[in-house]
């Protein structure tokens, strides 16, 4: 028989993961404001939350959960709004634990988070640039 896969513990992962980048946001953003302003929009977002992420790292490295819930919030905002799914949905995940009283699992949740992150900082220039070729001229 098969051996059975490991599932990561529930209190890590917000299931099912998602897309990485919602094609439809992405669509709307380049429709309202071009090209240039969009990728300007993920640039930013990519320096912040790259910033936001790397300032969260010793803290969860130490077990010192309780400044997360600001950066937590201002992430999944954030990334909702530029169709950061996954991203969005992890952030939204720890935030909800740790306002639950429930910090286990974090440490692997916060890695997901970073997961999320660099698969989205890998996809949205070519996603970007793919969806603007879409758009009518």
């Amino acid at each position: 028989a098969p051996a059975a896969e490991s599932q990561p513990a529930n209190t890590a992962l917000a299931t099912p993961p998602l897309l990485t980048l919602d094609a439809a946001v992405l669509r709307q953003m380049l429709e309202l404001g071009g090209l240039e302003f969009t990728m300007e929009l993920y640039q930013e977002f990519e320096q912040e939350a790259g910033q936001l992420l790397r300032d969260a790292a010793p803290q969860v490295a130490a077990g010192d959960y309780t400044e997360l819930l600001p950066m937590l919030h201002q992430l999944k905002g954030t990334a909702a709004t530029l169709g950061g799914t996954a991203l969005a949905t992890q952030a939204r995940h720890l935030e909800h634990r740790l306002k639950d009283g429930k910090p286990e699992g974090t440490p692997d949740g916060f890695r997901l988070l970073e997961h999320y992150f660099v698969a989205f900082v890998a996809e949205y220039p070519l996603a970007v640039a793919a969806a603007a070729k879409l758009l009518p001229a």
